[in-house]
């Protein structure tokens, strides 16, 4: 019996040794992926046509690879690989049908995208010590690339149709995130993470081709501010 004791403390001293190492193993970052809904905001969201800066985007989703790290207690770096994705308001145009009696419209639209690298300063302060939660707040800056929606009008009467469209055409602009959201340390090795950020670009188009079924082709310039505010939630990987 006595011997049966014995092995059991020994068990529970190294047990209990073990798990003071893993509390004291220090996490100073994470690598993670994320995923949430992108919600256009100001002129971007638009659907007045009478809004010459009006991007008629509609909510649409976003994924994305985030890296943080403290590099002091508190404060450290960050950086991102986003892509999003905004679908284009067809309904705005509608009001164009009611307008002109005996006049059928059919638009097509492709999606508004944005794509690229961020990077800047990363802030983490710990908030519940019971639940092992903080909240991470980043500002960072990048270039994206940016790529407008193909539109195609198909315009119908009782003798007959036309069409006319213009191409996406892609442009490279620089961006602005500003964020913050809650961390849940799950274990010593995994972190769920919250998110809320807005991103702001603005983007200048060149040379965007316009055609039609009577023959016109046209090219133009044109500059889209594209405002998002973004909701989301993914899985890190904790690093040392």
């Amino acid at each position: 019996m006595k011997l049966q004791k014995f092995i059991c403390l020994g068990i529970l001293i190294l047990f209990s040794h073990s798990i003071s190492l893993a509390q004291g193993i220090e996490r100073k970052g994470y690598i993670g992926f994320s995923i949430g809904p992108s919600f256009p905001i100001g002129d971007f969201g638009s659907n007045s046509l009478t809004n010459e800066k009006a991007g008629l985007a509609k909510i649409g989703v976003l994924t994305e690879i985030n890296f943080a790290y403290c590099l002091g207690k508190n404060f450290g770096i960050a950086a991102l690989l986003r892509a999003q994705n905004n679908s284009v308001d067809v309904n705005s145009f509608s009001a164009l049908t009611l307008s002109i009696p005996g006049i059928s419209i059919d638009v097509e639209a492709g999606n508004w995208k944005i794509g690229g690298f961020l990077a800047g300063a990363y802030g983490s302060f710990p908030t519940s010590k019971t639940l092992n939660t903080y909240f991470d707040c980043r500002a960072m800056v990048g270039l994206v690339s940016v790529t407008s929606p193909s539109l195609k009008f198909t315009i119908s009467d009782p003798f007959g149709s036309e069409w006319a469209k213009q191409e996406e055409s892609n442009a490279a602009a620089f961006g602005l995130l500003l964020g913050g959201g809650f961390r849940f340390n799950l274990s010593e090795k995994t972190a769920l993470l919250t998110n809320a950020d807005f991103l702001i670009v603005s983007a200048d188009f060149k040379d965007v081709k316009s055609t039609s079924s009577l023959g016109d082709n046209a090219k133009a310039d044109f500059t889209q501010a594209m405002s998002t505010f973004n909701l989301s939630i993914g899985i890190a990987l904790r690093l040392k």
